[in-house]
């Protein structure tokens, strides 16, 4: 498990840093088409991740304990999705 924990985290360190980007960007000045299919695949790809980490963890409740921040940080962007 410990392994795939380090390579997930590693895989989605890149896109992570370009989600910040973008969603920067998205509040000074908005975003057009491409930018916003980008944010959104971005955004599943770290919902995927913190899934598959559940779904492969022998110890679901300590999950959730040491992972309630990113459940959050995955889970506000649903607003922004679905509001327009």
């Amino acid at each position: 498990m410990y392994q795939l924990d380090e390579t997930l985290n590693l895989t989605t360190a890149t896109p992570g840093f370009v989600w910040i980007s973008i969603l920067v960007v998205d509040l000074v000045w908005g975003l057009n088409p491409t930018f916003e299919t980008l944010f959104g695949t971005i955004w599943i790809i770290f919902i995927a991740g913190v899934l598959l980490k559940l779904l492969l963890t022998p110890k679901k409740g300590a999950f959730q304990k040491s992972n309630w921040l990113t459940v959050i940080a995955l889970v506000v962007p649903t607003f922004w999705v679905f509001q327009g």
